[in-house]
């Protein structure tokens, strides 16, 4: 049977006689999908939002939801990380610490804990803690930062021990800075393979040395340094060890080398004390010449008079500029 309408065979499809439809780029999609994506990953959430609680003030918003976190089983470096900062924060110093032990117990080489840890030892002033810690930063980690952060906690150590009376406990405390080897009524020596002490330190271990009353280990030690790592540090330390010693010689011809007025006064100034105190008269007083021409106060002035007088020189109308010869 025949259709009553006849088919068209030419002419225009229903299709073509429709309005298109607008068509949307595929880039265009892609880069709304990407915008929809990032946004979702800029979100901060978890242990960054809590940090940002943290910084904008919110410390109890930020210690509940991070200790949410924790007992929900988030045992993940940032999460103990910033759980553990918001507590110090918060004044529980002592739960902080106790999360990090637990947590080094797990993962004894996570070297972001164990710097942590160390600076809450050193926050609540244990400072034998801080330095063990940091002796197994230093084992794993081994940089320039992290040796100069030890040897300034074993200084802290001697200031400690200082106070306590336990010399022996401070002498032990400062040798654990030092690349060398100390056996009793022997010299120190330089270690085989010694490590470089940052230059930043030198002056302060040397100032250690003389409050413990150890110059001659002292003068060894700073002697030994300025010639395995020259620089203007070692040489001040090396300066104030010789004062200390009484190494009237050797720090003359050290000041003799130097032009008057280019070190600074209160260094001269202490270097004058400490060469008076070690009786290496002669030398205090070329100290003590510099100082005034360099400064030249009333306190200086007294201190020039004091020592020329023990010297057995003439102090009055003394001239800045006139050398003084040594008696080592």
């Amino acid at each position: 049977m025949k259709p009553f309408f006849p088919r068209l065979n030419h002419g225009p499809k229903l299709g073509d006689l429709l309005p298109a439809a607008p068509s949307i780029p595929v880039f265009l999609i892609v880069l709304v999908l990407m915008a929809v994506s990032l946004s979702a990953l800029l979100v901060p959430r978890g242990s960054e939002l809590a940090l940002l609680e943290l910084e904008a003030g919110n410390t109890q918003v930020a210690l509940n939801l991070l200790e949410q976190m924790f007992e929900a089983g988030d045992r993940s470096p940032p999460t103990v990380a910033a759980l553990a900062k918001v507590r110090a924060r918060s004044g529980d110093v002592a739960g902080s610490i106790r999360l990090l032990i637990g947590q080094l117990d797990e993962h004894p080489r996570d070297i972001g804990l164990m710097r942590l840890l160390a600076g809450q030892y050193r926050q609540l002033g244990r400072t034998d803690d801080c330095a063990d810690i940091l002796v197994r930063v230093k084992a794993q980690h081994p940089t320039a930062e992290v040796r100069r952060e030890l040897v300034r906690t074993y200084l802290q150590i001697v200031e400690v021990e200082l106070r306590r009376g336990r010399g022996h406990k401070a002498v032990a405390a400062l040798r654990q800075t030092l690349p060398f080897r100390f056996a009793q009524g022997r010299p120190p020596e330089l270690s085989h393979e010694p490590e470089l002490l940052h230059p930043s330190v030198l002056v302060d271990v040397a100032r250690a040395y003389i409050r413990l009353g150890l110059v001659h280990e002292n003068w060894a030690v700073m002697d030994a340094l300025l010639r395995q790592q020259p620089s203007a540090e070692a040489e001040m330390a090396w300066a104030l060890a010789a004062a200390g010693a009484g190494r009237a010689s050797e720090l003359f011809h050290w000041l003799q080398a130097r032009k008057v007025g280019s070190i600074k006064p209160e260094f001269l100034k202490e270097i004058t004390f400490l060469a008076y105190h070690a009786k290496a008269h002669s030398v205090a007083a070329d100290a003590a010449r510099r100082l005034v021409a360099a400064r030249g106060n009333d306190s200086d002035r007294m201190l020039m008079a004091e020592v020329f007088t023990a010297a057995g020189l003439s102090w009055l109308g003394a001239s800045s500029r006139r050398s003084l010869t040594v008696s080592p």
